[in-house]
């Protein structure tokens, strides 16, 4: 035991003595160790004041390369759609504007024919005494709200414009032509007509203004509104007859002779209203004026062109 316990003694050592030769011959080159402070030393850790070689870091360089690539021709096409679509709508504003400044109604016999069509194809059924009583009492009602709208003008108390008013009256007028019918009788409408002109007649009487000088949309509700009154007028002086008694329906000779004289009088009115305004105005339109002349020629030329005799 004593001599393997020798030979292991001797092999180990020579082991030993071989790794301490072979650590002797390796030169390693180790960092050296930074220096710690004593105790009593003050650590001063300030990051550092000076700007980085390179302020712009990309991360990813390939990341944005093909968005940035295809910007400049998304805002090429976004710019030309909005220019191509700039220059539709200058276009149809243009047309829209032509179509307004060369008329705003159209010729008596287009509407008039149109309007019988419309009228021939009503086929409500008639109304019975006690509906046409509420239908009288509802006329009466929306007139008279009509006109205490007119006071109130006339009094100071609002400010409504002569369109206003028109507003108020085109769905009495709508409503009161609904109620003609082939398929029955007149009632009262015939007398209502007449109302709403003896009303108008004092309005255009009150205002020097009737509609602002530039403004199209004015100028086409107040004439549009005339023409809807001859329209419906000249149906009732034409006559129609009742389809299921066969008796025709129009203007009797006595509501003639109150409805020319008021025909005439407002036409004359709105003639010497709309000359005067557009003498006082500072900055003539030609097509503006243009456009008054045709509009005023068709003042109640359906009624007026009627022979009644």
């Amino acid at each position: 035991m004593n001599s393997v316990d020798n030979q292991n003694e001797i092999e180990i050592g020579a082991a030993a003595d071989a790794a301490a030769d072979a650590d002797a011959d390796i030169d390693v080159d180790l960092p050296p160790t930074p220096l710690h402070p004593a105790p009593n030393e003050e650590i001063n850790n300030q990051l550092p004041q000076g700007k980085l070689q390179s302020s712009n870091i990309d991360l990813n360089p390939d990341l944005y390369d093909e968005e940035e690539e295809k910007t400049p021709d998304n805002d090429k096409i976004e710019t030309d759609n909005s220019n191509i679509l700039l220059d539709q709508l200058s276009e149809t504003e243009l047309e829209d504007v032509n179509i307004n400044l060369n008329q705003v109604t159209l010729s008596f016999d287009q509407a008039y024919e149109s309007l019988k069509i419309n009228f021939y194809n009503n086929k409500s059924q008639s109304l019975s005494e006690s509906q046409q009583s509420k239908f009288i009492n509802y006329l009466d009602e929306e007139l008279l709200k009509v006109q205490r709208n007119f006071i109130k003008q006339q009094s100071g108390e609002s400010t409504n414009s002569l369109i206003d008013l028109i507003s108020d009256l085109n769905p009495i007028l709508e409503l009161l032509f609904v109620s003609i019918s082939p398929n029955a009788n007149l009632f009262a409408q015939v007398s209502y007509y007449i109302k709403i002109l003896g009303d108008f007649e004092d309005f255009i009487n009150h205002y020097n203004v009737l509609f602002e000088y530039n403004n199209i949309s004015q100028i086409a509700e107040f004439f549009k509104f005339i023409q809807n009154l001859d329209l419906s007028i000249c149906l009732l002086i034409d006559g129609y007859e009742n389809i299921n008694n066969h008796k025709v329906q129009k203007f009797n000779m006595t509501e003639l002779t109150r409805l020319f004289p008021i025909v005439s009088r407002i036409r004359i009115l709105i003639i010497e209203k709309v000359d005067n305004q557009r003498r006082r105005n500072r900055k003539p339109n030609e097509m503006i004026d243009n456009l008054l002349e045709l509009e005023i020629s068709r003042i109640f030329e359906g009624i007026l062109t009627r022979d009644v005799n």
